[in-house]
């Protein structure tokens, strides 16, 4: 639903998923993803970065439902640590 320059985010990018449920893609340093389309799961929406106010590169990830943040120290499965330079394509139900 969103798809460009927003202060503080820098190069944000949001996605709605079904049930009330978004995503929030912030600082990014390229953002591979048009407003109205569709993504596909594994698909590469943008790529890490330092954009906006950011310390250094890094990815600000967020799941929000009914307009309220979920805890971020939630474990979606992931269960690894991701570099710049190795990258992970995670995926998870929400």
């Amino acid at each position: 639903i969103f798809s460009d320059w927003s202060g503080g985010y820098g190069r944000l990018i949001i996605i709605r998923h079904p049930n009330g449920y978004y995503t929030r893609y912030a600082h990014l340093a390229r953002m591979r993803y048009a407003v109205g389309r569709s993504v596909v799961r594994g698909e590469q929406i943008g790529l890490m970065g330092q954009s906006g106010n950011a310390t250094g590169p890094h990815l600000h990830f967020e799941v929000i439902r009914n307009g309220t943040s979920l805890n971020k120290y939630t474990n979606y499965g992931c269960g690894q640590w991701v570099s710049a330079k190795t990258g992970i394509a995670a995926n998870f139900d929400l």
